[in-house]
């Protein structure tokens, strides 16, 4: 409600009496030199009257006799040559340096954030976020003062002065003062009634030059005027004031204005600068108080009553001529506008339009006149209208608001029956502002405003030229919108502001455009988005119109809303606006800011990015030449991803290359799991303890990231160019910062530093002061293509132990931009107390920051490689590699071993043995035993870094101890533990022999562990880890298939024959050289494999061979080593004594390769979970072993060598082979399960059967059938019942066969289903059929039929089949096809 007083109060303000001054030269002169002041300007100020005639007020007699008090009231002063309108160009001129002032005194003002405008919003306090829209409001409206459509602003009465002094008859001076001074515009042209203008005669005393004899004789002079004139007479006594400090300066500063070029609006074109002692300096506070009487007087006695008489008299003829029924049908039938003459000859109309809200309430339709041809309406001064319009005016001044109404609602219809829309618009305004001042409800007064607003944009539509309309337009929709918000309606205001800016020039449009934004925040819902979107069409209408501070406050205001949601086009524009206006303003750092923003744009095209790239380094070089320092900035080129960074450092856990780090961590922390102690050595700890995981002391936080004084850390950080262009990246380095451990001194250099240009020094930090600061960093550079997206290893070394932090990444961008970025990975919630897994939910979450790394003392590094790879083997293939392990660390380690994997599709590792075969094998044991194991570690070669070892094979390296290592199974993988005295110093290297094996084509995956401990344990590192991992591409070779048949003939008593069937499904020719069944229960039989004849066999490509060899019981002949299932090698040495046996490398990987076709235990599975189920899995295994009887089958082969050295050599297996008692040739008939026939109609019934032969050996097989006969061989007797008789048919649900009458000459009853003397079923064709070759593995197929003389059930049991191989291996034999059974029925006779 208080502000829609302040609205009410603006409507009272603006419709008061004005009062036209004429003052004489000599007055004008006398007030101005003194007081630089004009007598109409003396009296402004005292036109405020807040009591008329104390408390009681002035009654005041309306045309309808309502009783109406005046307590306050106000009178406008104005000199008569100031009462009109400027034009639109000076007015408009004038506006824009009313804003610029406005705007420029709170230019320098923070600008206000989201909330805080709000906030007030919410208060209805929008002046304090737009303090130069009020200012521009206040002027506008007064240069829409004095109208030619409108009584408002005409005087009411005219205070006429001369001199004190002046001689002569003073009613003629008067009179000629009155003719010859120059009027108001309107008032010579007859728009402004003279005639009923009272008139105040003043008689005006200088004190400062004229004495008191000249008061005397002034008010003698009074007294004669006042029998001549009447009562309007006075005397004003001015400038008696000492010349000290004026009484109240501020009173003139708030009541003047600013003046125009040519004047109007009520102030002189130009005003003379103030005197020395300021505005009023001369002025007593007797002549205050003499001056406030005066205009007390003039209101009070002569005003007022002169109003009050000039209401009632217009009243009545307004009575006359409009109101009652005769005049209502007089100015219904006969108005001028309906005529074709028109009292008028000049106006302003145009073409009607139906207001989109309606009339005013009591107003016929806006659309009634539509599609009527426009016309010319204009009310002169002495008209009806115009006494109507006067009457309406007049009664507002004295607060008659009914009466207001009344003739308002009357003028309207006569005005828009007349066409004549521009004053039928002012009258809409003025009915507007009656309701606002009565209390009307607001639908009523905001229909009159809209009503004059579309009225008002009407005349421009009709004529564009004219522009008045636009600015009255603006004027109504200013009132309307203030109204509505005085009364809450703010979402309706935007509308009235959104609704005047449309047909604006750019100044006014950027104006209203920002308040409606403001009525937006101030809903119950602020419209946050809208309100930007509305401050940036301001702010560019701002721009347009050179208001450059108030379009760079509108886009500050709104950056904050807009920034980080997405709308790459409006942030954009907003920025480029911004830097625009802040180069031109001569601030190249914010403009260097600004034009930073633009350049991540994916969207823009290359040119406009170039640009953008352009105008940024140009304002970054004029930055750096104002500060004299390159200022570091949050570049977005490159765009980092800064929430995803790989982290590489060597703490407890340290990877030998790139594939070691893509192996994911479960399986490096199962595959370490089989490397730490077992639960034995610890007797005190249970199953309890080992299966669950580490707890965490309460308050406790898990363990941070570590690293060791030396070694590198290194961080992956994504880079990305979003241009189309390309980016030189150079300076890449790591932020980093350096605090000494707890009790450590501090360096004296000072606080810890960053790796970053400081000061405006763009180079890099020298090294000498980064040992000082605690670490060492490494630059990198990299150029991005257009749209590329590279990773870059960053590294920084720590020098000193305490806590490294890695705050971000900076750079230098082109050479220019020194850019920098923070890194935000996220950080886990705070877990319970005492947990180590469960977080508290109502903790809140850490904020994202830097990495920190725990920096160790110096300690022992182990380094990895592994070379003699090839990048592609056969599958299958043994390939001899080197693996070189050295000590790079600061400290001696011990206490070495290695676990490798048991996976990626069966790939092996084996650690030590030499090549060859068995012999090979025995003679390196043999004399390696005498190598004492101690010498292993003066075997191992100190390199110092620098020097180099002697020259010796790899074998010559190491001793016997480390060529007879063994491979224990643990956790699904194979651990190889080197001895104890074997300890690496400083430097030095060791050597030893490595095999891998990958068994499938492919990719094969070698993953490696070793585990060494320090020489000198500390709490913080017992031990680390070395993750090494390799990969091979593997080609396809040798395929291998087997199968023991047990009861094959000519195999020895309780032997076997195994069949192995090769294909080579490599690109070259492979040697077939051995062929070995590792087995505690079998041996090769004397003779060795069938097919390989001098101990080779060559297989081409995509060729198949077969070997066959027959393996008989180990029984007591069997070495004790092979029955000994665990130890491999020696049964691989013992089962077979040729040449082609298996070496201790080979053996090792069968053994993996067994173990992981078995999957005894789980692959890879976690510690924990190892451990609790350590026991149950031994049971399991034991078990197995004991049900056990397969055998593993293995076939080495040889391929050329690659460099002309030694063959390659591997082998396929397969493992776990069962006996199979199937025989050679397995055969089945096929054929229907039951049938019907009607033998009325066919004595024989012919069934169609299938015989299918499948060759289960490895070998081609000849195959003959013999139909009819027995198993015996033998022809199948007469009279032996094949099948059963048809009373069992129909029991078991066929069709019973009814006895027919016999004709036989020996009377013996021929009954239907009785055994008859010959078969009841006969082959037909060729009862011997014979198949050359049956392949092996094939199913051939032979067709055969039956014929069938009586139904029943059938069993087909006379076929044989006989085969015979030719060899190897030679096998003949034969056996009796399984029986057929088929039921045949008698077909059952169709229903009539």
């Amino acid at each position: 409600m208080e502000r829609l007083q302040s609205v009410k109060a603006q409507l009272q303000r603006a419709h008061c009496p004005c009062v036209m001054v004429l003052a004489a030269p000599e007055v004008e002169a006398a007030c101005l030199q003194r007081n630089g002041l004009s007598f109409a300007e003396l009296l402004r100020p005292f036109g405020v009257i807040r009591q008329l005639n104390g408390s009681v007020g002035v009654p005041v007699r309306t045309p309808a006799e309502h009783p109406l008090r005046l307590h306050s009231w106000r009178l406008r002063f104005y000199a008569a040559q100031t009462m009109f309108q400027p034009s639109p160009e000076a007015a408009d001129a004038h506006l824009r340096g009313v804003v610029s002032s406005a705007a420029a005194d709170c230019g320098s003002s923070e600008v206000l954030e989201l909330d805080e405008l709000v906030a007030a919003a919410g208060r209805r306090d929008t002046a304090g976020a737009t303090p130069w829209f009020p200012a521009w409001r206040r002027e506008y409206l007064r240069l829409m003062q004095f109208g030619e459509h409108e009584t408002l602003d005409h005087p009411v009465a005219c205070v006429l002065a001369l001199p004190a002094d002046a001689a002569g008859d003073l009613a003629a001076v008067f009179g000629t003062l009155w003719h010859q001074a120059p009027l108001p515009p309107l008032m010579q042209a007859g728009v402004m009634e003279a005639a009923g203008v009272l008139r105040h005669y003043v008689l005006v005393h200088d004190a400062a030059s004229m004495g008191p004899e000249v008061l005397a004789a002034a008010q003698e002079k009074l007294r004669v005027l006042a029998a001549t004139l009447g009562s309007s007479c006075q005397l004003l006594s001015i400038n008696s004031g000492g010349g000290g400090a004026p009484v109240g300066p501020r009173l003139w500063a708030d009541a003047l204005h600013g003046c125009l070029p040519g004047g109007g609006g009520g102030e002189p074109a130009e005003r003379p600068p103030a005197p020395p002692g300021g505005l009023g300096a001369a002025l007593s506070e007797a002549d205050m108080s003499a001056l406030a009487t005066f205009v007390h007087e003039l209101a009070a006695r002569h005003v007022i009553p002169h109003l009050e008489g000039r209401v009632r008299a217009l009243n009545v003829q307004v009575t006359a001529n409009r109101k009652g029924l005769k005049n209502q049908l007089k100015s219904l039938l006969w108005r001028k506008g309906s005529s074709s003459s028109s009292s008028g000859t000049a106006g302003a109309g145009g073409t009607p339009h139906e207001s989109p809200r309606g009339s005013a309430p009591g107003t016929p339709s806006a659309g009634a006149a539509a599609g009527a041809a426009p016309a010319v309406a204009s009310y002169v001064s002495g008209s009806v209208e115009s006494h109507m319009r006067q009457l309406s005016d007049l009664a507002l001044m004295l607060g008659d608001y009914e009466t207001a109404s009344a003739t308002l609602r009357l003028l309207a219809s006569d005005t828009k029956a007349d066409r004549a829309y521009k004053a039928y618009a002012g009258v809409q305004e003025a009915l507007g502002a009656a309701a606002v001042l009565a209390g009307a409800p607001p639908a009523e007064a905001a229909a009159s405003y809209k009503e004059a607003f579309y009225r008002y944009s009407q005349l421009t539509q009709a004529n564009p030229v004219n522009r008045q309309g636009v600015r009255y337009a603006t004027r109504a929709a200013l009132l309307l919108a203030e109204f509505l918000r005085g009364q809450g309606m703010h979402g309706d205001a935007n509308w009235a502001y959104m609704k005047a800016h449309f047909q604006e020039d750019a100044l006014r449009a950027g104006l209203l455009l920002e308040q409606a934004a403001h009525c937006l925040l101030a809903l119950a819902q602020a419209h946050t988005r809208k309100f930007a979107f509305h401050l940036v069409l301001a702010g560019l209408r701002y721009d347009m119109a050179e208001q450059k501070g108030l379009a760079q406050r509108a886009y500050r205001q709104v950056m904050g809303i807009y920034s980080g949601k997405r709308w790459a086009l409006i942030e954009e524009h907003l920025h480029d606006m911004l830097g625009r206006q802040a180069r031109d303003a001569g601030d190249a750092p914010a403009a260097a800011r600004h034009f930073m923003a633009m350049l991540a744009c994916p969207q823009a095209s290359p040119f406009c990015q170039r640009l953008y790239l352009t105008q940024f380094m140009e304002a970054l070089q004029a930055a750096q030449q104002q500060l004299g320092f390159p200022p570091v900035l949050d570049l977005p080129l490159p765009a980092v991803n800064c929430e995803r960074v790989g982290v590489q450092h060597d703490g407890q856990t340290c990877y030998s290359g790139v594939e070691a780090r893509q192996v994911t961590g479960e399986q490096w922390k199962a595959l370490e799991g089989a490397l730490a102690p077992s639960l034995e050595t610890h007797p005190s700890g249970s199953w309890l303890d080992g299966g669950s995981r580490p707890r965490l002391s309460d308050g406790e936080e898990p363990a941070a990231r570590t690293c060791c004084v030396g070694e590198p850390v290194g961080l992956d950080v994504e880079l990305a160019n979003p241009l189309q262009l390309d980016l030189s990246v150079s300076h890449l380095r790591l932020v980093c910062s350096w605090e000494p451990a707890p009790g450590s001194a501090r360096s004296p250099d000072g606080p810890p530093a960053a790796a970053v240009p400081g000061g405006g020094s763009g180079s890099s930090t020298p090294r000498q002061q980064q040992a000082q600061q605690g670490f060492q960093v490494h630059e990198e550079g990299v150029t991005l293509q257009g749209g590329e997206r590279v990773v870059v290893h960053l590294r920084v070394v720590p020098l000193r132990p305490g806590t490294l932090q890695v705050a971000g990444v900076a750079w230098l961008l082109n050479g220019t931009a020194h850019g920098q970025a923070a890194f935000r990975i996220p950080r886990p919630r705070p877990r319970k107390p005492g947990s180590s897994s469960k977080v508290l939910i109502d903790a809140a979450a850490p904020a994202p920051g830097g990495i920190a790394f725990k920096v160790l003392p110096p300690m022992p590094r182990l380094e990895v490689s592994v070379s003699g790879l090839p990048p592609t083997l056969l599958a299958g293939e043994v390939a001899q590699c080197t693996m070189r392990l050295r000590n790079s660390g600061a400290m001696t380690l011990q206490h070495l071993s290695m676990a490798a994997a048991l996976g990626g599709g069966g790939a092996a590792v084996f650690l030590g043995g030499p090549p060859g075969g068995t012999a090979a094998a025995a003679a390196a044991a043999a004399g390696g035993a005498a190598v004492d194991g101690v010498a292993a570690a003066a075997a191992a070669q100190p390199a110092g870094g620098r020097g180099t070892p002697p020259s010796r094979s790899p074998r010559a390296s190491l001793d016997g101890a480390l060529l007879q290592l063994t491979a224990s199974f643990r956790q699904g993988a194979a651990v190889f533990a080197l001895p104890p005295a074997v300890r690496l110093g400083v430097g030095q290297e060791l050597t030893l022999p490595v095999w891998c094996r990958a068994p499938q084509a492919g990719t094969a995956h070698f993953a490696l562990a070793w585990r060494y401990e320090p020489l000198v344990k500390l709490d913080a590192l017992a031990y680390r880890t070395v993750r090494c991992a390799q990969s091979v591409e593997s080609q396809p070779s040798l395929q291998l298939g087997a199968r023991l048949t047990a009861g094959v003939p000519g195999c020895a008593p309780g032997g076997c024959l195994l069949q192995a069937q090769l294909r080579n499904a490599a690109a070259e020719a492979l040697a077939v050289v051995g062929l070995a069944c590792p087995s505690a229960a079998w041996r090769l039989a004397a003779g060795g494999a069938a097919g390989l004849g001098d101990g080779s066999m060559q297989v081409g490509s995509d060729a198949s061979a077969a070997l066959h060899c027959q393996l008989v019981p180990a029984g007591d002949a069997a070495p004790a080593a092979a029955a000994a299932a665990h130890d491999l090698a020696a049964a691989a040495v013992a089962a077979d004594s040729s040449s082609s046996g298996l070496s201790e490398a080979e053996a090792g990987l069968l053994e993996m390769s067994r173990r992981v076709a078995a999957a005894l235990p789980k692959h890879l599975q976690p510690p924990a979970e190892q451990q609790q189920q350590r026991q149950k899995e031994r049971q399991r295994r034991r078990q197995q072993r004991e049900h056990e009887g397969g055998t593993d089958v293995v076939v080495l082969w040889q391929a050329r060598s690659r460099d002309g050295g030694m063959p390659r050599r591997g082998f396929c297996c397969v493992h776990n082979q069962r006996l199979h008692a199937a025989p050679p040739i397995d055969a089945q008939l096929r054929g229907p399960a039951s049938l019907e026939h009607d033998f009325g109609a066919a004595p024989l019934c012919v069934v169609p059967l299938t015989l299918q032969l499948r060759n289960t050996m490895a070998a081609p097989a000849a195959v003959c059938i013999e139909l009819g006969k027995a198993a015996d061989g033998q022809p199948s007797p007469v009279g032996v019942p094949t099948w059963a008789p048809a009373a069992a048919a129909a029991a078991a649900g066929g069709a019973a066969v009814q006895p027919a009458p016999s004709s036989s000459a020996s009377g013996t009853p021929a009954v239907q289903g009785a055994l008859p003397a010959v078969r009841q079923h006969a082959w037909c064709g060729r009862t011997r059929l014979t198949l050359p070759t049956v392949a092996p593995g094939e199913v051939a197929e032979v067709a055969l039929r039956v014929a069938v003389t009586r139904p029943g059930k059938l069993s087909l049991a006379d076929c044989l089949v006989f085969w015979h191989y030719a060899g190897p291996p030679h096998i003949t034999g034969s056996r009796a096809v399984p029986p057929h059974y088929c039921s045949v029925a008698p077909a059952q006779p169709p229903l009539l």
